[in-house]
């Protein structure tokens, strides 16, 4: 199946950035124990580099937590409505 070719506004869209963030975010429900950073882009079929951005941005949100250097959890986020 041939992709599409995109620019490089496109490939950084902010609905894509959702899209990953709930690939993510999936594949965290899914494991109530942490993961590491390499297990969860692969079980959500991103890059690492890609996954471990917006698990960052996520962490400091609290959405996600990291446990230790490269492994994260579902979080908590205080004050959440």
């Amino acid at each position: 199946m041939a992709r599409a070719m995109t620019t490089k506004n496109e490939q950084k869209s902010p609905i894509q950035v959702i899209e990953r963030m709930m690939k993510l975010l999936d594949v965290l429900a899914e494991h109530p124990e942490p993961l590491g950073l390499k297990q969860i882009s692969q079980y959500a079929g991103l890059h690492p580099s890609t996954a471990h951005r917006i698990l960052s941005a996520m962490a400091a949100d609290r959405i996600v937590d990291r446990i230790e250097p490269g492994s994260y959890r579902l979080g908590m986020r205080p004050g959440a409505r």
